[in-house]
């Protein structure tokens, strides 16, 4: 067991470090006062800068402000006054342009007035030339009708006596085989018979033999053929009579039948 006297220094020991850590902590609290007490004084201090640069931020945009209020005075009759030379100019600029466009507007009317007269005339002339050309034509339509009339003519006498020259050669053969017939009955004691001349199938008239002769000349046109209701609607008439005609030319070997269709030989 330690004795009184252990015991009684280790309690001053124990005493002495108490107060000693006592005093520390005193000597921290004073030390934390005292930078509390500066750090309050720096705030105080950055307070008093803060409003102070605050009170100079606002004379600064106070001036500003008073600044650009003169500026903006200053400005708006320069660019009232830019605005009226651009509107001076404008208008100017309208002027010329109408007065260009009124002397263009002039001009292209005379223009017109020019091209209408010029038209006119060239319409006049080529009015003219196409009556001179119609006068031309018609005089040149009526001689060339007047020599078909004197061709048409002139052929149809030819198929006339042609025809009579024709009909008078049968009639000559006729009578000479009927001479020849009575000869031979006359040596061979039989009776004489009298052969009558055959009637022709169609009578052969002029207006017939004019169509006869256009159709020809239609079939002669179209090598390629034509069908009999081609021809119908050609030259107005019904079938029968259009076959009548087809059927004559047939028989003087002018024209000839392959199929549905006539050519012209």
């Amino acid at each position: 067991m330690p004795t009184r006297e252990e015991m009684h220094s280790l309690a001053q020991e124990i005493i002495g470090s108490y107060e000693a850590r006592v005093e520390g902590i005193a000597s921290l609290r004073e030390e934390v006062t005292a930078q509390r007490r500066a750090a309050q004084a720096l705030l105080h201090e950055l307070d008093r800068a803060h409003q102070a640069m605050a009170r100079q931020q606002r004379a600064d945009l106070a001036r500003g402000r008073a600044d650009l209020t003169k500026n903006e005075a200053r400005r708006k009759p320069a660019v009232g006054a830019w605005m009226r030379e651009v509107a001076a100019d404008h208008q100017a600029m309208a002027r010329r342009q109408r007065a260009e466009l009124a002397r263009g507007r002039a001009d292209l009317t005379k223009t017109e007035a020019r091209r209408k007269s010029a038209v006119g005339a060239w319409m006049k002339e080529v009015a003219a030339d196409h009556q001179a050309m119609a006068r031309r034509q018609r005089t040149e339509l009526a001689r060339g009708r007047a020599d078909l009339t004197k061709t048409e003519a002139q052929r149809k006498s030819r198929v006339d006596a042609w025809m009579r020259e024709v009909a008078a050669a049968h009639t000559e053969a006729r009578e000479e085989w009927q001479k020849l017939t009575a000869t031979m009955c006359s040596k061979r004691g039989a009776a004489v018979v009298e052969m009558k001349p055959p009637k022709p199938a169609v009578e052969v008239t002029p207006e017939f033999a004019s169509l006869r002769d256009r159709v020809f000349e239609y079939l002669a046109s179209h090598p390629d053929g034509t069908r009999l209701a081609e021809l119908e609607q050609e030259f107005g008439l019904p079938r029968i009579q259009m076959a009548r005609v087809v059927k004559v030319l047939m028989d003087e070997n002018k024209v000839e039948k392959r199929d549905l269709l006539y050519f012209a030989i």
